[in-house]
């Protein structure tokens, strides 16, 4: 269907043909990413709720842009700044792309980042 919208806008005018490239290219990408990410939104959801945290010392939120994953590890960069790493369990951390946004609500414990909250996986 996208493909067609924008072959249709760049016929008739509405916008240029590198423009109607660049939308079919990424709605082709995002058909395929946006059922792994709503995958992974679900299961770091399922994580939060099923872990609850005493002693939080700081608390972050917002869209943070997945910069690095190795291993279990997953190395984060807040939209407004910020960097944050963190473990989970290898078959969450395995889903996470970089590149990926993702709305988060994050709590520091003496252990580390953890994850209070959930949101929606993006494309960045």
């Amino acid at each position: 269907m996208i493909k067609r919208l924008m072959k249709w806008l760049a016929e008739n005018g509405h916008i240029d043909p590198e423009n109607a490239r660049f939308g079919v290219e990424r709605a082709g990408r995002a058909s395929k990413e946006l059922p792994a990410m709503e995958e992974l939104s679900e299961l770091m959801w399922r994580y939060a709720q099923s872990h609850r945290y005493e002693g939080i010392e700081e608390t972050a939120e917002g869209c943070f842009v997945v910069r690095r994953v190795v291993g279990n590890r997953l190395y984060l960069e807040g939209l407004t700044g910020g960097r944050v790493d963190m473990a989970l369990p290898a078959d969450v951390a395995e889903r996470c792309r970089v590149g990926w946004s993702i709305n988060l609500s994050l709590g520091k414990t003496a252990a580390g980042w953890k994850i209070l909250d959930v949101g929606n996986v993006y494309p960045y």
